[in-house]
């Protein structure tokens, strides 16, 4: 008697398994397998260049290392980034300390202008020495010199790139006034300071 109670049991469950199995459809077709794929590559961290590093103070040194620059996957030199910016900003210290912070320096950090007129906008530049023929200037790098500029409200600090005429074998950086006379009224007034000799 509890022989059949328990087939019959059995059966019920057997039953209602292969229904339940019915209702759900055809199984599903198996997951195709995981592809790897490699990580990103580990690339150094990128120094300044080493005329910049003895013209910054120390705490504009390391955000500006962080912001503008790259290590080259090849050489490991210092390489700017891409699509460089005209401004660039610190990282601004928190609202509230809830410990005192390890050093004055958060503070004191001031903006960046990078002004780069060939690099950004490509517009045609040429050398203004009268014997050149008006030969056409290159990319040479970035200027040795970092200014430190006094602006209504604060201090920031001012870099540029340096133009090459190749013909001529002279450079100039591209603040000077020899470059900045050569841009049309638009692209002359984005440049913020008035730069003397002292």
């Amino acid at each position: 008697m509890w022989r059949q109670s328990f087939l019959n049991n059995k059966l019920i469950v057997l039953f209602f398994t292969l229904a339940a199995a019915a209702s759900r459809g055809p199984a599903p077709d198996p997951a195709p397998p995981v592809q790897w794929t490699p990580g990103p590559v580990f690339q150094p961290p990128a120094e300044l260049p080493a005329h910049w590093k003895k013209q910054l103070p120390s705490f504009q040194q390391d955000w500006i290392r962080k912001s503008l620059f790259r290590a080259d996957k090849k050489t490991g030199k210092p390489e700017l980034m891409p699509h460089p910016n005209f401004w660039w900003y610190p990282p601004q210290p928190p609202t509230i300390f809830t410990q005192p912070p390890s050093s004055p320096d958060v503070f004191f950090c001031r903006p960046l202008f990078l002004w780069m007129p060939l690099k950004m906008w490509l517009i045609p530049l040429a050398c203004v020495q009268p014997a050149c023929n008006n030969h056409r200037l290159t990319a040479a790098g970035l200027y040795r010199t970092v200014r430190k500029v006094l602006d209504i409200d604060g201090w920031y600090d001012m870099a540029t790139e340096y133009l090459e005429c190749k013909g001529y074998k002279k450079k100039y950086p591209a603040w000077s006034e020899e470059i900045l006379g050569q841009l049309d009224m638009g692209h002359r007034r984005k440049f913020p300071a008035i730069l003397t000799y002292r």
